[in-house]
């Protein structure tokens, strides 16, 4: 599976992003991938969906785990400030940003750019940004929101 999840990351990264980068279009990740099935399995708990302790609004993909005592969060007149480093061994940073595509829009986040790696959200006066970091071991997530800068 780790072999798996490192060629689909490699794959994604050299060919499918450059692709539709150029076209502007969101890379259709999911076409990607030669084994759905393996894919499908992460998502398949949704009706034991568990949320960030910092958001209680953002889902949290099956699998990841807090780093303990990296999280902080700050609410104060201008808006939240939160921070938060997530990691899994079970998952690929291609599972989590795709998981995230899907799901954040639906709770009213819409995606800046387009593809862009950290992915930036925004929402109601408030920018959530979703890093991932593939490593051979394990996938690490930062997630920080914080006031949307007003222009």
């Amino acid at each position: 599976m780790k072999k798996i999840s490192i060629l689909i990351v490699i794959y994604v990264t050299c060919f499918g992003f450059q692709a539709h980068a150029q076209s502007g279009s969101r890379p259709e990740i999911v076409q990607d991938i030669s084994t759905k099935q393996e894919f499908k399995k992460v998502f398949e708990h949704k009706n034991e969906m568990k949320y960030l302790g910092m958001l209680p609004d953002v889902p949290l993909i099956d699998g990841l785990e807090e780093l303990p005592d990296t999280g902080i969060v700050f609410d104060k007149p201008d808006g939240r400030i939160a921070e938060s480093f997530f990691y899994s061994e079970q998952v690929s940073a291609q599972d989590v940003d795709y998981f995230y595509m899907q799901t954040l829009p639906q709770l009213g986040w819409i995606l800046t750019e387009t593809p862009s790696i950290p992915s930036v959200y925004l929402r109601e006066g408030e920018k959530l940004t979703v890093k991932t970091t593939q490593s051979e071991e394990a996938v690490v997530v930062h997630f920080s929101l914080s006031p949307q800068l007003k222009k």
